[in-house]
Order: structure tokens, then sequence, then C-alpha cells
């Protein structure tokens, strides 16, 4: 032992007295959260679950959750719809997976005829689109042809992107395309109409809109969306400009098909709400035709930790159950539901993805109807406008749902949540 404590303070004289002090700090500081996580791991085991502070909704039974808001669910129109992407299913453009192409097709219809989900989001990633030529191939077909065909399908939300489209990593530009660019956009840079990348997205958003027009056009009600364009998530961190994006609203309103098509833009969490409103205005100003055709739509992740992109494991652990995973979403969100009533200025306000699945150490989100409750509590108390008559909460995890009943996994708040789920549409 004296040998050993010898070694360790002759290796601390050669570390210098700051790398010691560092050293000891860092000690101080992570044993403490060591013991801090353990007392409440072992307080949650003791409540048979890790708990963080859930609305009192939360806690209902489901039938009491729907009695509790059921007048409000058909005051406000409320439907629960869908963000789906067939890629979380396995599916890909080179049907490597037939089961995984057959799972995803079976998870769609199931979450517009068993779970009523009318409202149907869809991301066409671009390197999905057009991975090794121009030419766009079928991939989306089946999933495109069943929205539009089927009768129960109220609405389609297309995500075409082309730069950025909902599931991670966000930014889905095909890498034969990053390869020819001569200036790659540095990280974290906001992509304007000059850029060179622009460019050619604007060539592969002209092609989609052409495309989608010929097979789809005015079929039904086609919403354009532009997945969270003022935050920086993915690899790159790149975000849209006003000016990228207006330009993409003329691409999409060249082509007649879609003369009448809506706008989304959502924004991540609550941080980008106030430029989605500057956007909405710079829109009507220069489109009064589009007045009442955009909607501002707010991505719920309610269990998220902001300690999640921590890379040490062990830390990021730590760190994670320490922290409460609960929001202040009034205080993010208020200005924004202020904005919604403006008689001239307001809009319509949306849930574009609200968790129903997990997201890092939070196994629970996703598998417990107290925490899917909480969201759809939140959302009713504290984002969506109480006076709007058509609102949306697209579930984001209705691949996760479904895929676990299908697969024989699912666990009774996995059947719970899509029992409520169905209720609430059926209302």
């Amino acid at each position: 032992m004296q040998d050993r404590l010898g070694r360790f303070a002759t290796s601390d004289r050669r570390l210098g007295r700051r790398a010691f002090l560092r050293r000891a700090s860092t000690v101080g500081l992570v044993l403490p959260l060591v013991a801090a996580s353990q007392w409440r791991n072992e307080f949650a085991t003791l409540r048979g679950e890790w708990a963080p502070d859930l609305r009192p909704e939360a806690y209902l039974s489901a039938p009491d959750f729907l009695a509790h808001y059921e007048s409000a669910f058909r005051a406000q129109g409320v439907r629960i719809g869908t963000s789906f992407a067939p890629e979380l299913l396995g599916a890909s453009p080179s049907h490597a997976d037939r089961d995984a192409d057959a799972l995803a097709k079976r998870v769609l219809a199931a979450a517009v005829e068993d779970l009523g989900m009318t409202d149907v989001r869809l991301g066409l990633r671009w390197s999905n689109l057009a991975p090794d030529t121009d030419a766009l191939n079928d991939f989306y077909e089946p999933y495109l042809d069943y929205c539009f065909a089927s009768p129960l399908v109220r609405t389609v939300s297309l995500d075409i992107g082309p730069i950025k489209t909902f599931r991670w990593p966000e930014l889905h530009v095909p890498q034969r395309v990053l390869d020819r660019l001569k200036v790659t956009p540095a990280r974290g840079a906001t992509i304007t109409p000059d850029d060179e990348l622009a460019q050619i997205s604007f060539e592969h958003a002209e092609r989609t809109v052409e495309y989608l027009a010929r097979r789809y056009g005015g079929a039904k009600p086609v919403t354009f969306s532009f997945n969270e364009p003022f935050h920086g998530y993915g690899p790159q961190r790149w975000m849209m400009s006003p000016a990228y994006l207006v330009r993409m609203v003329e691409i999409i309103r060249a082509s007649t098909a879609f003369r009448d098509a809506c706008f989304l833009v959502n924004s991540a969490g609550g941080a980008d709400l106030d430029q989605i409103a500057a956007f909405i205005d710079l829109l009507r100003a220069r489109y009064p035709e589009v007045r009442d055709r955009l909607t501002s739509g707010v991505s719920m992740y309610t269990f998220v930790p902001p300690y999640v992109w921590f890379r040490r494991p062990v830390l990021q652990d730590i760190l994670a159950h320490i922290q409460q995973p609960t929001r202040n979403w009034y205080g993010e969100v208020a200005k924004n539901l202020r904005r919604a009533r403006d008689p001239e200025r307001g809009f319509p306000i949306e849930i574009t993805e609200a968790q129903a699945e997990p997201f890092g150490p939070l196994k629970q989100a996703g598998d417990s109807l107290a925490y899917y409750q909480h969201v759809l509590s939140e959302c009713m108390e504290r984002i969506l406008n109480p006076a709007q008559r058509d609102t949306t909460i697209r579930m984001f995890g209705a691949e996760y749902q479904l895929a676990r009943r299908f697969a024989g996994t699912a666990t009774e708040g996995n059947e719970a949540i899509l029992g409520l789920t169905r209720a609430i549409n059926h209302l």
C-alpha cells in the first residue's frame, strides 16, 4: 500500500500542481454525483420506477384521462396523427430486408385503420429518393400510394427537405452530392439560396414536386412541411435561411397541382418559434393568398435530458438520472401562443412530433401510459390554442409502438398508449 501511495504522490508531483488540482476537482465533482445518482436510483427502486415530475393528470387511468379531457378534445377538434418514417422499421430503397418493407407497410396501415391516425406526415429523404442518379426512385411510392388512395387518410403532410428531413441524422443529402461540392458549408452554417448546395437542392426539389404532382396532384389536401429549419441538428448542424425556404415555397407553388398547398414550419421544442412567426409574416406579405394556410409546429420532446449529448457513457448516465427530465413548456411557448391568438397575425398550432418512444437513458418514455398522458396533458394545457377548432398532435413513435405489438413484445403500457390514442381519435 505504501508503495502505491508513494508512486501516486510521485506521479502527482510530475503532473504539476494545476494538473493535480484539476484531477482532484474532477473527483470532488463526480463522487457526489455518483452518490446522488445511487440515492435516486435506490429511491426509484422503492417506488417501482424512476418517475420524474409528471402532471397529476398523467397518473389517471386511461378512461379517467379521456373523460377529463373529452370536452376539450371535442372543442378543439383534436386528432392524434403521426410523423411516419419507414426507415425506422428497417425499410430501405435497396429492399435488402423484405420483411422490414412488409412491416413498414403493415404499421402504416394499422396506424390509420386501427388507431384512426387520419393525418399522416411523411419524410421523403433526398438520399432515398435519388441515391445514385438524378432520376427519382420508387421507394416511397407504397406509402404515398396508400396515403393518397385511402379514404381514411384525411390530410397528407410531405416533408421533402431536400437538405433537412425529420428523423436522425436530420440531414439526408446523398453522399454523391456532398462529394461533388466545390465548397462544403461549414458546420453550423445557414444555407442561403446562393450556396452551391442550395442550388443543387432546388433542382432536386423541382423534380420531386413534378413527380408528386404527376402522381398525386389533386387527390387530397397536401401540406408541405419544413422540418426544424432554424435549428442546427445533425452532424453538420446546418440551418436554412428564410430566403432558402421562400425559394422552396416558390418551387412548390409553381406547380398548379399544389397551388393551394398548405405549409408547416416546426420548431425544435420552443427554441425557434419567434423565427417561425417572422417567417409566417414574411410569407403572408409576399403571398397574401396563403394567409390561412400556414401552421406553426412544435416538436415536443418532454423526456430528453439536457445531458444526453455527453460522450462519456458513465458521466452521461449519472447526469441524465440526476437531472429531472421535465420542461417548462408554457414558459417556452407562451409568446407563440399569444401570437397564435392575434386576429390579424395569428396562425394554427400543431404538435408535429409528440414524444412516444424512448430516448437515451429514459427507457420509460414510450412504454409508460403515465409518460404519454403527461405529454398529451402538456400539449392541452400549455402549448395548443384552446380557441383552435382543428388541432393535430402527431405521435412520434407510432412505428415503435406498433412494431412492438406485431413482434409480440408490447407491454401493458404500450397497449394502453395505443388504446388511448384510438379512443381519442374515435371521439
